[in-house]
């Protein structure tokens, strides 16, 4: 059988994911400049939710239209076009490309950018939460808490916090947490 999975050479990936970001940043502006300064939303047409949100997700809220499951699909939205064309300094029918496109790439360079910031301050409050849980428990097996009283105490955290342990938030964290062989033994 035959993998319909293309493998990309590991001295390539790099370049291939920005060549793909910048293709979609690129599709994105095009789409906003065919539906904003032409009013042609044609490329919707048989589009899935689904398929939409393949658009860039910076630019991809001021394009104008609507989903409408009466009408098969997506639709143009008059008033949210004039809103954005509004907001953006935009004219219809006479903006120029290269015009929009400096436009809409400033407009994407800052939310790209306050989208990179905030994905990274959560990627390092969660690397610091997890070096935090690891130094704490090593404190504590330190301490003299055996394994099996982290256990209990992150089946106490998990009934009291919906299901969710700590220790399913950072699995990789504890070693095996199975009660050593010895422990189960009746004298």
């Amino acid at each position: 059988m035959a993998t319909i999975v293309k493998q990309t050479a590991a001295k390539n990936i790099a370049k291939a994911l920005r060549t793909q970001h910048t293709a979609r940043r690129d599709l994105t502006i095009s789409a906003l400049f065919a539906a904003l300064v032409h009013a042609d939303v044609t490329y919707m047409a048989g589009m899935s939710k689904a398929d939409a949100a393949m658009f860039d997700t910076t630019l991809r809220q001021m394009l104008p239209v609507q989903f409408k499951q009466k009408q098969g699909g997506y639709v143009f939205d008059k008033q949210k076009a004039e809103k954005v064309r509004g907001e953006l300094g935009i004219e219809f029918q006479t903006t120029e490309w290269e015009q929009f496109a400096e436009k809409l790439l400033a407009v994407w360079l800052h939310g790209h950018q306050a989208a990179q910031g905030e994905e990274m301050d959560a990627q390092t409050k969660r690397q610091n939460a997890s070096k935090s849980v690891q130094r704490s428990l090593e404190k504590a097996l330190a301490a003299g808490l055996s394994m099996h009283e982290l256990e209990v105490l992150f089946t106490k955290f998990k009934a009291a916090n919906g299901g969710v342990t700590a220790a399913d938030v950072f699995k990789g964290v504890l070693p095996s947490t199975q009660p050593e062989a010895s422990q189960h033994v009746q004298h």
